[in-house]
């Protein structure tokens, strides 16, 4: 029992490392806004009531694909500058994955300050696609903007500390119920 409960402290003081809660979180790129879950609601309370857009990327920070649309996503936002671009680490900030039918990694949706809300559903994550996919639904042109490089996939080198006390678990818990039940007999 001690067990169990030294791994769930350690698991909530681990997650408790890992949020953060500042509302907005400064970025290099002054086109995209860096968010949480609250600083997102502000923004989308912003616009309510009026014809603006809002182009949010949701995505993991442990996601190699989240990793690579993030240099597109920012030369996107340069090339449209009336539309506001978000972006929300989902993996940390989960409130609004449910309302927003976040299940999969990174996510693209865009927001109308009139409530409508439209999934980015092509698989081309491309500069050019994503550009192609705004004009459409916003009728708005993009400036000129040079096509960024996209950097090759690579996988995080995070250091998963969840994988290493859950393998922990997995393997103490049954032994040391093995080792009681020897010993008490």
């Amino acid at each position: 029992m001690r067990c169990i409960t030294l791994f769930l402290v350690l698991l909530c003081l681990i997650d408790l490392s890992l949020c953060q809660d500042e509302l907005v979180i400064s970025t290099p790129v002054e086109s995209v806004r860096y968010v949480n879950d609250s600083g997102l609601r502000v923004l989308i309370d912003q616009m309510e009531d009026s014809e603006q857009f809002m182009f949010v990327k949701f995505k993991a920070s442990w996601c190699p694909f989240s990793q690579q649309l993030t240099t597109i996503f920012e030369a996107v936002a340069e090339s449209f500058p009336n539309i506001t671009f978000a972006s929300i680490d989902a993996s940390r900030h989960t409130s609004l994955n449910y309302r927003y039918d976040i299940s999969t990694f990174p996510k693209l949706v865009l927001f109308r300050g009139n409530g409508s809300i439209y999934t980015y559903r092509n698989q081309s994550r491309t500069f050019r696609g994503i550009q192609h996919y705004l004009t459409n639904i916003t009728g708005m042109q993009p400036i000129a903007v040079t096509e960024p490089e996209v950097p090759p996939l690579r996988l995080s080198e995070e250091t998963d500390y969840f994988w290493f006390f859950s393998v922990a678990f997995v393997v103490l818990v049954p032994g040391t119920k093995l080792l009681l039940k020897y010993f008490n007999s």
